[in-house]
């Protein structure tokens, strides 16, 4: 095979395996205590999710590289990053990790804050020797916004899929029901003050506070601007 397009299935193949590494399953059950910003926890977390972003910011380059050898123009390569936003955010996360706050991009792009799921029976209150899971984390970006980490991950992993199935023949639809398999459970939809019991195998969405947004964002902007 082609090295340009087996280099583009080998980058997939580590983002799948970064994408596992970041599963809740992969953390198992911790307690609350064990949470804090900057503890163990913590930085596992972070150090998984600039991985991850890592490859999916040089998916990019490898793409390019199968786009030149297709004679295909290396500009919609990019166009394609820069219309999708949750690709333009793992490039950027990756650039970010690469080259420093404020780097050669002058973006920040990073990591502020676990979200995480307490396990309580109702009515009650967490304490700091509750059972949670780790979900993911907070992504800011000082131009962009903030989001959470899962849906930057999976909304760029489906976007690469439908370029790479639509310019290349490629489909990684099986790659992505693995790291994203349809829900087995109800889907619930919370809004931010929201606490209600949750079933087991329950897909929840939920929107970040709007207070929180905008500190994470504005923490970015501030740690960029000092850099």
């Amino acid at each position: 095979m082609d090295k340009a397009p087996q280099r583009v299935l080998n980058r997939l193949a580590e983002i799948e395996a970064a994408l596992d590494d970041l599963k809740p399953s992969s953390f198992g059950n911790v307690k609350v205590k064990d949470l804090n910003s900057g503890g163990l926890i913590d930085r596992r977390m972070r150090n998984r999710l600039h991985s991850a972003f890592l490859l999916l910011y040089h998916l990019q380059d490898d793409v390019k590289k199968l786009a030149k050898k297709c004679r295909l123009p290396k500009s919609a390569v990019n166009e394609f990053a820069n219309q999708s936003l949750w690709v333009k955010l793992c490039i950027r996360a990756g650039n970010t990790h690469k080259h420093g706050l404020g780097g050669r991009s002058r973006n920040a792009t990073l990591p502020n804050g676990l979200i995480s799921a307490v396990e309580v029976e109702p009515d009650e209150k967490p304490s700091a020797d509750s059972k949670a899971i780790v979900i993911g984390m907070i992504v800011a970006d000082a131009d962009l916004g903030t989001f959470a980490s899962q849906n930057i991950l999976e909304g760029a992993l489906r976007d690469w899929g439908e370029f790479l199935n639509a310019k290349f023949s490629i489909d990684i639809t099986t790659l992505v029901s693995r790291c994203y398999p349809a829900s087995q459970g109800p889907t619930l939809k919370l809004k931010s003050d929201e606490h209600p019991s949750v079933p087991l195998g329950a897909t929840l969405i939920f929107e970040l506070p709007e207070k929180t947004r905008d500190m994470a964002q504005q923490d970015a902007a501030r740690r960029r601007d000092e850099s």
